[in-house]
């Protein structure tokens, strides 16, 4: 009987720490909660680096394409861990929603994570990064892309490589992911250098319409859903007005409150003096 339940116990605890992972808390907001464990490593290694020395990465292996030598194979050890391409097809990484994240994909967003602070620290590193944009967009898009989803997505001819097309699809995967990351970035410093109001206007709203969006975007479809108009018709018009709205609840109940100061720092209205006749 004692052991019984002592197993039992032991079996509550198990279901406990498992319902830690798996009991969905956060749905969309998972990335914030990510952030938070991100930041708090940050925090420790800025310590740990202060108190050793440590000043970041030779430039060499951040801005060179020889960062891809060691980006692409840490980055590729979590996806292989992800069911992408395993026994549930799918294409990029997976999602955790429960109070504690599951470490595969800790590990998986802490490497973009952390080469953004290398990235950061690097010597010299201004414009170098994404300057062969013309090269790794096209690459990314028009060559790694489909044969990405042919092996993740469990096309026909991929069956050739039949035990290993999880891994194969996993390295497309990647490497894909971390073209596109350094092909856009060279592409809007090439192409954006100059200020731009309405884009900064947009870029702070931003934070706002990723907090608010999905109940709007649930209430909007379930307002369209009988309308006799096609998905393609629907699925933009819903863009459009739920954008529209949340633009204009961030203008008024948003950016100059407390609630914008919290999200993007203090933001001053602008005043237009009047010109002397």
């Amino acid at each position: 009987a004692r052991s019984s339940a002592s197993s039992e116990g032991v079996e509550d605890v198990d279901a406990w720490i498992v319902g830690l992972f798996l009991v969905p808390v956060f749905h969309h907001l998972w990335f914030l909660w990510f952030l938070c464990w991100l930041v708090a490593g940050f925090a420790l290694y800025a310590t740990l680096a202060k108190w050793v020395g440590f000043r970041g990465l030779p430039d060499l292996l951040v801005t060179s394409p020889l960062r891809y030598a060691w980006l692409l194979p840490l980055t590729w050890l979590p996806q292989l861990v992800m069911r992408s391409g395993g026994e549930s097809p799918g294409f990029g990484p997976d999602t955790s929603v429960g109070w504690l994240p599951y470490p595969h994909l800790l590990f998986y967003y802490a490497i973009f994570f952390f080469f953004g602070v290398v990235y950061h620290d690097s010597a010299g590193s201004a414009h170098k990064l994404g300057r062969r944009w013309w090269l790794t967009l096209p690459l990314g898009l028009l060559v790694i892309l489909p044969f990405a989803l042919e092996f993740s997505m469990e096309g026909e001819w991929s069956h050739e490589f039949e035990g290993l097309r999880h891994p194969i699809g996993a390295l497309l995967e990647v490497s894909y992911t971390w073209l596109m990351i350094f092909g856009l970035m060279g592409l809007f410093g090439k192409m954006f250098r100059s200020e731009s109001p309405a884009m900064r206007y947009i870029s702070d709203s931003s934070y706002w319409l990723y907090l608010a969006h999905l109940p709007m975007i649930l209430l909007a479809q379930w307002w369209v859903q009988d309308w006799p108009l096609s998905p393609f018709i629907k699925f933009p018009l819903v863009c459009v007005i739920v954008t529209g709205l949340l633009l204009v609840t961030y203008r008024y109940c948003v950016r100059y409150t407390w609630l914008g100061t919290l999200l993007n720092g203090p933001r001053q209205r602008s005043i237009s003096t009047p010109t002397s006749t």
